[in-house]
């Protein structure tokens, strides 16, 4: 039988004149709070005329939880059981071989994010039905804003060992630009506040209201290309800064989930700080203007840096450079070198190796009094993941990491894990998305002091185990989820979950009696300490020598007992993992055994990511979200310098390494919003956010006609915060310095204190802050560093009498 040799080393047999045997993908969600279900049903026919095995390669996100599948055939049913990865492959190739049919689903070796169903003696002219159904909470976005995000597509991943050994389960190795299958959507959201919006800004949907606290969804269009990840925004009238909910998963034992959302004012940061921008550009990046967006975000992190800080610059792919030999202070000059450097910067250096970059920069000694904070910019597409996100675990005490996921299909694995390892945060940019929101996110948290200082205390519970075990650092106005295994106390009804940040204690009880019957909580806690215990045990893998004397890998005591311990966790809580596989057989008759004959493999297509394309309108149910920009890149041209100015080069030593990937130039269909149901929502403007997009030119080029207000004042800022008095200024705000001067003198009797720059600086300040108060997460930096000059220029005073007078002149 060919398949399973074949199967086992990870490669399948490509026949492109054969119909592909998957024919539908539906994906039903089911969102409570902030975690929900989410059921992929996969129909697949045999239209060939012997029997046939599809393997099929797809992404879920993950921090997930796999609980099982299902399988309908011939008017059968069956439910999959989990069982170690070697025996339930196994179990699957002896069924196939008794002529028996046969179902396993496996997590990827080299990504959590990645799986494959095998669909093992499919008979000709059969139909069958695959459910997987799997477990994930919502993203925090703010703190009424949550977000779904559903992978649905895959990159092809880059390899940097291809002649290193095989693995057993390896991802889909062959894309095509288009597919014989498409997606269908059913989505049921309630949620514990009213609903205020609920957006895409991957998918046209439509939206049906049923109550103010819940709503249905669908495809806009019946069916949708897998050319990118489903992405589900979800804004809410308000949320607790503390919510508890629990589960009875067995006589006596429950399961609690609890988010907390701290505020609290960040303490003042005495640590200066060296920031490190590593930013892919390999050929992968290209695609869908993603390296557009990496060279606008290099000029964003370039005007937040406050002073006083060290900074470098990296750029990778199969090789990698960087803008000075070691990081160096923030000033005039190092500013302009690295305009340059940011806006030369291409997609050309090949793969993506980020592993030998990362090294370099944790091989330089962080300077005393500096705390090193580095940032990753990617679109994730590596298969080495395990090996990075050890390598940053290994340097998290010296180094924080913040990861950025540019794209339709990132690593989640690669991205999620990097920013965990590194006690950092990940944010993913797809199209469609602000990217200056979130950029500016990760440098408020990156350039405030984490509280690591932080606990939880379960009153009035007994045999409590806490998932994570450690928290990790906290940042205001950031979502903390924690899991409780626990039972209950005698003559305890209503325990309390006491979260302590530095002095600041909240509380809130809860009630055991309350408690719901069995659901999925108990499922997303275990695969929460899987994370936990993988992610501990990164650090453990580098402490000691690496040679290994005298044992193998596979022999390894402490790597064994890791195995042994999540092959445990994963068995009796019912979730997989690398280690844990789910396997179904279907038992034939004799006569259905004596009809198999001969087996062939079919590997199911995937399908490329998709390119930019037109998005229908978004929707909003009771109050109109700010509209999302439509488009990566801006509209207008820029030119691309193919020279590296300044910078050095790192080339690597040994041989290179591929991907294969089919030629495409498909894009796919815009859709109409005439094929869209309204239904009782509003729609949103179509403008483009160009106040929300910044450019990546120098002050002196920019075009006030095209650009945005927003967008050319912070362009025009200086180094060291300040904004130099230019007409382009003045035409902006519509605020002339000679009219600042002389309501100085008249109010204050005279004006000579401060300086054209100084009012230049507060003219810009006070109209950012008065014009654009509702995107302060993409401005809130930059302003920092004006109102530091301000501060630094006049005493308290003077600075406060300028500010008003300022603001009485804004329109």
């Amino acid at each position: 039988m060919e398949s399973l040799t074949k199967r086992c080393c990870g490669l399948f047999i490509r026949d492109s004149n054969k119909a592909v045997p998957l024919t539908a993908v539906e994906y039903d969600v089911q969102v409570k709070s902030f975690a929900s279900q989410i059921t992929i049903n996969q129909t697949y026919r045999n239209e060939e005329t012997s029997d046939v095995e599809c393997v099929y390669g797809f992404p879920i996100n993950d921090q997930a939880a796999v609980v099982g599948f299902t399988v309908e055939i011939d008017g059968k049913s069956l439910v999959s059981q989990f069982k170690k990865k070697d025996e339930a492959f196994q179990e699957y190739t002896d069924a196939l071989s008794r002529g028996d049919g046969a179902y396993l689903l496996d997590q990827s070796d080299r990504s959590d994010d990645t799986f494959i169903l095998s669909v093992g003696r499919l008979p000709p002219s059969k139909e069958c039905r695959v459910s997987i159904k799997y477990v994930a909470t919502l993203e925090s976005v703010t703190e009424t804003v949550t977000q779904l995000t559903i992978p649905m597509s895959l990159s092809p991943r880059y390899n940097p060992h291809p002649n290193g050994s095989a693995r057993s389960v390896a991802p889909p190795e062959v894309y095509h630009s288009s597919v014989p299958y498409s997606a269908t959507l059913k989505a049921h959201i309630t949620v514990n506040s009213t609903i205020k919006s609920v957006t895409s800004p991957s998918h046209p949907l439509s939206v049906s209201i049923q109550n103010p606290q819940a709503v249905g969804l669908s495809f806009g269009a019946s069916q949708q290309p897998l050319d990118r990840d489903l992405i589900i925004m979800i804004e809410v009238q308000s949320n607790p800064e503390v919510h508890v909910e629990v589960e009875e998963t067995s006589a006596g034992q429950y399961t609690a989930m609890c988010s907390f959302v701290p505020h609290f004012e960040p303490e003042e940061c005495t640590v200066q700080s060296e920031l490190i921008f590593l930013v892919d550009c390999s050929g992968s990046m290209q695609d869908q203007g993603k390296i557009d967006e990496a060279r606008r975000a290099m000029h964003i992190f370039l005007r937040s840096i406050p002073q006083g800080c060290a900074f470098n610059f990296y750029r990778f792919g199969s090789s990698f450079e960087s803008l000075f030999p070691q990081s160096q202070p923030y000033n005039a000059d190092t500013f302009d070198k690295a305009k340059v450097y940011a806006t030369t910067t291409q997609a050309n250096l090949g793969g993506t190796e980020i592993l030998e970059p990362l090294r370099k920069i944790y091989s330089e000694p962080v300077e005393s009094g500096f705390a090193r904070q580095l940032f990753v910019l990617t679109d994730g597409d590596v298969t080495n993941t395990d090996e990075v996100i050890q390598l940053v675990a290994h340097n998290a005490s010296n180094t924080r990491v913040f990861a950025y996921g540019l794209g339709d299909s990132p690593s989640r694995s690669l991205v999620n894990g990097i920013a965990m390892a590194g006690n950092g945060k990940a944010e993913f940019i797809k199209k469609g998305e602000v990217l200056e929101e979130k950029i500016g996110r990760h440098l408020s948290r990156a350039l405030q002091p984490a509280v690591t200082k932080t606990s939880v205390l379960w009153d009035g519970l007994r045999s409590v185990q806490q998932v994570p075990t450690t928290l990790p650092p906290v940042f205001n106005n950031d979502r903390l989820l924690v899991y409780a295994f626990f039972q209950k106390s005698e003559g305890i009804t209503e325990p309390a979950v006491i979260f302590q940040i530095g002095k600041r204690i909240m509380e809130k009880r809860f009630s055991i009696e309350e408690a719901r019957k069995a659901g999925f909580l108990e499922k997303l806690a275990a695969r929460a300490l899987i994370k936990d215990m993988e992610t501990t045990a990164s650090v453990r893998k580098f402490q000691g020598s690496v040679q290994n004397r005298g044992v193998t890998p596979s022999e390894n005591e402490e790597e064994k007992k890791l195995q042994q311990r999540l092959t445990e966790v994963s068995l009796s809580y019912g979730v997989m993992s690398k280690y844990v596989s789910l396997v179904a057989v279907e038992k034939r008759s004799d006569s259905e055994r004596a009809a198999a004959g001969s087996m062939k493999i079919r590997e199911i297509p995937v399908q490329k990511t998709g390119l930019p394309q037109i998005m229908a309108p978004q929707f909003c149910l009771a109050a109109i979200l700010p509209p999302m920009s439509r488009q990566w890149g801006r509209s207008r041209s820029r030119s691309r310098s193919s020279s590296r100015l300044g910078g050095l080069m790192y080339q690597k030593a040994s041989g290179g390494a591929s991907f294969e990937i089919a030629a495409s130039g498909f894009m796919p269909g815009g859709v109409s919003s005439e094929s869209l149901d309204f239904g009782a929502v509003t729609s949103l403007d179509q403008h483009d956010q160009g106040d929300a997009r910044l450019g990546i030119q120098d002050a002196e080029s920019v075009d006030t006609g095209t650009e945005s207000a927003l967008s050319v004042l912070l362009q025009l800022q200086q180094w060291d915060g300040s904004w130099s008095a230019t007409d382009h200024l003045e035409k902006i705000t519509g605020v002339r310095l000679a009219d600042v001067r002389a309501t100085l003198v008249r109010d204050a009797g005279e004006a000579s204190a401060v300086d054209d720059n100084f009012i230049a600086t507060a003219i810009a300040v006070e109209f950012i802050k008065k014009k654009f108060g509702g995107q302060k997460a993409i401005w809130q930096q930059i302003v920092n560093k004006g109102q530091g000059f301000l501060k630094k220029s006049v005493d308290n005073i003077c600075l406060t009498a300028v500010a008003n007078v300022v603001a009485s002149l804004i329109t």
